[in-house]
């Protein structure tokens, strides 16, 4: 499976971010015999990329703009250049002009504007299987177990622009992320009938479960439930 997204403002300024995620899952369910028992499985792996790219259009490079600002007469031409360009002539400063209509020069535009961008790179790997069945029956009925487990991992990876890292932008300074997790978890739960259709109820039965998850960056954690379903006549 394949999806693409992208959010945009106008070409003036703004953020634009496009989005496209990449999903492959591979799955499958059955059934076999086991010593006169039937058990029933289903298994999945998936394997998911997600690439992230956002730029701003028109953000202001806050040292350029500055070095345009200080704008001054040439001594020998009597031409308007920046002050910066009197000292070092090849710096490309070129003059901005902030007041008027219609006198700002493109380049000066070019020179004071950047398109600051950011990339971001996720992945998740996923592999999970659970089992069931009726291994044996007591006096009541079948007793059923499910077990299963998962395995998952999530991690993110990125770049940007240079001069972002240095947040040389009046405003969207993008920054990449780092970092990953895995989760592995496995669980156990079981009902076992006690009563079926006794003088002293339609049924008893007891339930219990019990999960244990691993995780890399908090360590590990266990839940556990238990209880009992009893109906003691059909309507209640």
């Amino acid at each position: 499976r394949r999806s693409c997204r992208t959010s945009r403002a106008d070409a003036v300024g703004g953020a634009v971010g496009l989005r496209t995620t990449n999903r492959f899952v591979l799955g499958g369910t059955g059934d076999f015999d086991l010593l006169g028992r039937t058990w029933m499985y289903d298994f999945y792996a998936n394997l998911g990329r997600t690439f992230g790219h956002t730029y701003t259009h028109g953000a202001r490079n806050v040292a350029n703009y500055n070095l345009a600002l200080d704008a001054v007469r040439d001594p020998a031409t009597g031409a308007i250049v920046c002050r910066s360009t009197l000292t070092n002539p090849n710096n490309g400063c070129v003059p901005y002009n902030v007041f008027g209509t219609g006198v700002l020069d493109p380049n000066a535009r070019n020179y004071v504007l950047g398109r600051p961008w950011g990339d971001n790179n996720l992945a998740e790997n996923v592999v999970a299987g659970t089992l069931r069945g009726d291994p044996f029956s007591t006096w009541a009925g079948k007793v059923s177990i499910a077990t299963g487990f998962e395995r998952r991992e999530e991690s993110v990876s990125g770049s940007n622009d240079p001069l972002a890292t240095t947040n040389s932008y009046f405003a969207a300074n993008y920054k990449p992320t780092f970092g990953s997790y895995t989760v592995t978890e496995g669980f156990f739960e079981t009902v076992v009938p006690l009563l079926q259709d006794s003088p002293l109820g339609t049924s008893l039965n007891f339930n219990g479960g019990v999960r244990v998850a691993d995780y890399s960056t908090s360590g590990s954690a266990t839940t556990w439930k238990t209880g009992l379903d009893y109906t003691p006549v059909e309507d209640f």
